[in-house]
């Protein structure tokens, strides 16, 4: 089988001349024969790798456009993921969906770093943090907790117990209670409402028209 094709193709009794010579070596390609076609094949006359490689053609014919995603730090617009794991994801726009888990905490920023969305491990973080001056939810030790600008408003214990505006500790073997820690009593009565609250640890009720009862001695 043939590995050239000359430039030159002689018949007997042509004659052979420097430049037919030249032709025939010059003008060569290579044929069908110089080539395995498993391993190597011909392009353009050339002799060269089965299939070329990675081209662009090849990689038109897959999903998507753009670059090749590579390894280290690649930009993936709008991609869809299966059964995605990784060790952390950082994000800029938002996040939603149906069911969204993680065995460790996932932290969620605004432009303000320290507000954030904090879930796993020992605690649950819902809002500013307290170096912030702003508002917190977290879990701690079997017990969630509201604090505003770093003070503790309520609290919700393992035993079902809420505390509002107090850190006193629930009676003995209390369960289900809600504590009220001693407020500062209103002094206007805004319409369509009434106000609970505690005075000197007497439970006390201002209502609409401005009526204050006192519905529990201290």
């Amino acid at each position: 089988m043939a590995i050239l094709a000359t430039g030159n193709s002689f018949s007997t009794g042509d004659q052979v001349t420097a430049a037919t010579l030249n032709s025939a070596v010059n003008s060569a390609t290579f044929a069908s024969g110089a080539v395995d076609n498993s391993t190597t094949q011909l392009s353009g006359g050339a002799v060269i790798v089965k299939d070329g490689g990675i081209t662009p053609a090849k990689l038109s014919a897959t999903t998507g456009t753009g670059d090749v995603v590579r390894s280290n730090t690649p930009t993936l617009v709008t991609p869809v993921l299966g059964a995605a794991t990784g060790t952390s994801v950082t994000v800029t726009g938002a996040i939603s969906g149906a069911g969204i888990t993680a065995s460790a905490n996932i932290e969620i920023g605004d432009d303000n770093t320290s507000s954030k969305l904090n879930i796993g491990s020992f605690g649950s973080y819902l809002g500013r943090e307290v170096s912030t001056g702003g508002t917190t939810l977290n879990a701690q030790q079997g017990e969630y907790r509201i604090k505003v600008a770093d003070n503790l408003k309520w609290r919700l214990d393992s035993s079902g117990n809420t505390f509002q505006g107090t850190t006193a500790a629930v009676g003995t073997n209390g369960a289900n209670v809600m504590v009220i820690g001693n407020g500062t009593a209103p002094t206007t009565s805004p319409a369509g409402v009434g106000q609970l609250y505690v005075e000197n640890g007497a439970l006390k009720f201002r209502g609409s028209s401005g009526t204050e009862t006192t519905i529990a001695s201290a």
